[in-house]
């Protein structure tokens, strides 16, 4: 069973690490880590599938109403927290020239992510005429554009992979991914949400 290491501020204690985890290269590790570590001092729930480089952002963190694209006013700071802690972290693995002298990074972890997936999800409860979308595959598309557009400042979108390429992606899975499985059509807040997959070189 794949090992699964969450770190839920407030919510779920902190685990030990998966046995493969100290296999890892040292820079994905340690960078998942520091993502994990300040998103926590901020409260911000969310969970780390460590093996598979994905950060969750589920109904306690980032919580989409049913059939709705956009996060609620009260989470927009939330959006903000989440982009600073990106940009914290992020510039010292991406292929980036800082405008200023940077000291804190380490050369060896230069160009080491390939991109980073913002990908959407959604319940399996159908979309209705409101939504504005045709089906749960356009909604979560939706969904990560919406929050790419707020996580996303200008520094983060200036890193780059080392082919030059625009790190930052989105991705849509409407409801073929879901957490909790159901046979009926189910509202479900755990199955509606956010996940950031860091695909390293």
């Amino acid at each position: 069973m794949m090992a699964l290491l969450a770190y839920t501020q407030h919510v779920e204690s902190e685990q030990s690490m998966p046995s493969n985890f100290q296999q890892q290269p040292s820079f994905k590790s340690e960078l998942l880590q520091k993502l994990s570590d300040d998103l926590g001092q901020y409260g911000i729930e969310h969970s780390m599938d460590f093996s598979n480089a994905v950060l969750r952002f589920t109904s306690g963190g980032l919580h989409f109403d049913s059939g709705k694209v956009d996060l609620p006013q009260q989470q927009q700071q939330i959006l903000k927290n989440i982009s600073l802690v990106l940009e914290k972290n992020l510039t010292c693995y991406a292929n980036w020239q800082p405008t200023t002298q940077d000291t804190h990074c380490q050369a060896p972890a230069r160009d080491k992510l390939q991109s980073i997936v913002i990908e959407g999800h959604t319940d399996n409860v159908p979309v209705s005429a409101a939504t504005y979308a045709k089906d749960n595959t356009e909604l979560s598309a939706k969904r990560a554009k919406a929050v790419y557009e707020k996580i996303v400042n200008n520094t983060l979108l200036g890193l780059k992979n080392p082919a030059s390429e625009a790190l930052f992606t989105t991705a849509a899975y409407g409801d073929s991914q879901p957490l909790n499985h159901y046979s009926l059509p189910t509202p479900d807040a755990k199955n509606r949400r956010i996940d950031i997959r860091f695909v390293f070189l």
